[in-house]
């Protein structure tokens, strides 16, 4: 509990955007959080940026579903139970819980020598230019895709990483497929 208290108050500036609403949105941010590390214990335990990854959606539910000051007309539980579902279902899918130890992250792993394939076979141009810079190993980008989530794709305002996040749970393919076409378009981009 201390942990969650000390977390959510050091991020408040994520807060600050609901003005007098502020203290209510921590205080639902913090209850979110509590039941889904009673809930998911082992996965959550060493994670420390778990009000990093809740709060887009916090944010986006809140945009939705605004609180306009009066308390009938927002529900603190319904959007804590709508929120920890999704949260879940976004944690466990995209194994948060190894967060901290990249190299312990299977897709992350198994993706990367799968881009370099992809490139090799169907992005030649981009393959070669890659060579050309020395770069024989898509592993320098190891770090940087275990951390997207948290503090890559990080704005004051949290589109850019709602943007990220709608656009991989609207994806047809998998999680690691859609880390595989954006990694593939952010290469092509620098």
């Amino acid at each position: 509990i201390k942990n969650l208290e000390s977390e959510i108050n050091s991020h408040s500036q994520l807060f600050e955007k609901y003005n007098e609403n502020s203290k209510r949105v921590m205080k639902i941010a913090f209850n979110i959080l509590l039941s889904y590390t009673i809930y998911n214990w082992d996965g959550t335990f060493t994670n420390k940026s778990l009000i990093e990854l809740l709060f887009p959606f916090l944010d986006a539910y809140m945009a939705q579903t605004p609180i306009n000051g009066n308390e009938n007309d927002f529900d603190d539980e319904k959007c804590e139970s709508e929120i920890f579902t999704i949260f879940d279902v976004f944690y466990s899918d995209n194994d948060f819980a190894q967060l901290n130890n990249t190299s312990k992250q299977p897709f992350i792993k198994e993706i990367l020598p799968k881009i370099g394939e992809v490139l090799e076979k169907q992005y030649e141009k981009l393959s070669n230019l890659l060579r050309q810079k020395q770069v024989h190993s898509l592993d320098f980008l190891r770090d940087d895709l275990s951390r997207w989530f948290v503090d890559i794709f990080h704005s004051n305002d949290s589109k850019d990483i709602q943007r990220l996040w709608i656009s991989i749970l609207s994806f047809e393919g998998s999680v690691a497929e859609f880390f595989k076409c954006f990694v593939i378009a952010l290469l092509f981009y620098v």
